[in-house]
């Protein structure tokens, strides 16, 4: 990035921030990326399954993990809008059989009961990386840590979501969650690889389903998107949305 030569003849419109929504859509919503790392690199989530009002008896016969935590979340849905915490398989497949329950799309996935802490908190990390048609992909060498308000323990309750949980707001409610750069992390520079090669082998799978995603345009385009990561006990990053 630098600034234009020609500074009237830098002009941004809606046009240059869309590349190809029907590929954008599969790093935006949870239910299609879930669908898509578990397709070309599994290895990167941890063990997470897309799922429907049509699906869900089928997708959670085939879970093995029956006596660990999950953590169910609408696909279409942010700022911690609907997350449901479950200690157990058993549960969810209750939940599944309330009628009154959220319906549409959700993303099930495994919680990682043993995250590194900070300061005998949990946390999470974002990471922003910019996606173009002319300039390839770009990963911002810094973010930032969502710190929770709460000291974190192996219990689940899913009663105390904000011990378990880093979002902003957790259904309108404010969480008075801790925001810090990751240049405060003393160990970013052994997370940092590890986003490069996340991000990297996510951009590959829509690649593989788009193939002319990232090609150049009449009209340069770019967007940006927010990658969130957790870190287990052994300073692995994993992917979580």
């Amino acid at each position: 990035w630098h600034p234009a030569s020609m500074p009237f003849l830098a002009q941004l419109h809606d046009q240059h921030l869309s590349l190809n929504d029907e590929a954008s859509i599969l790093m935006e919503y949870k239910h299609l990326l879930a669908w898509l790392t578990k397709s070309f690199c599994k290895e990167v989530t941890l063990e997470t399954y897309p799922i429907t009002d049509e699906s869900f008896e089928k997708v959670l016969a085939k879970i093995h993990k029956t006596d660990c935590p999950w953590i169910l979340k609408p696909a279409l849905l942010n700022n911690g809008n609907g997350i449901r915490l479950f200690r157990n398989l058993a549960e969810v497949k209750s939940y599944y059989g309330q009628s009154d329950r959220l319906s549409g799309p959700h993303v099930l996935q495994a919680y990682l009961q043993k995250p590194h802490l900070w300061q005998g908190h949990k946390y999470t990390m974002r990471a922003l990386v910019v996606v173009t048609t002319f300039g390839g992909v770009w990963l911002y060498p810094h973010g930032y840590m969502n710190i929770s308000a709460l000291p974190y323990d192996f219990k689940m309750d899913p009663n105390l979501r904000k011990k378990h949980l880093t979002n902003v707001m957790l259904d309108g409610v404010d969480t008075h969650i801790q925001q810090l750069s990751t240049e405060q992390h003393p160990d970013f520079n052994v997370l940092l690889p590890q986003w490069q090669s996340i991000i990297r082998k996510v951009v590959s799978a829509v690649l593989s389903v788009h193939p002319n995603y990232l090609h150049p345009k009449a009209v340069p385009a770019f967007e940006i998107f927010g990658f969130d990561f957790i870190v287990d006990e052994h300073k692995r990053a994993w992917l979580l949305e």
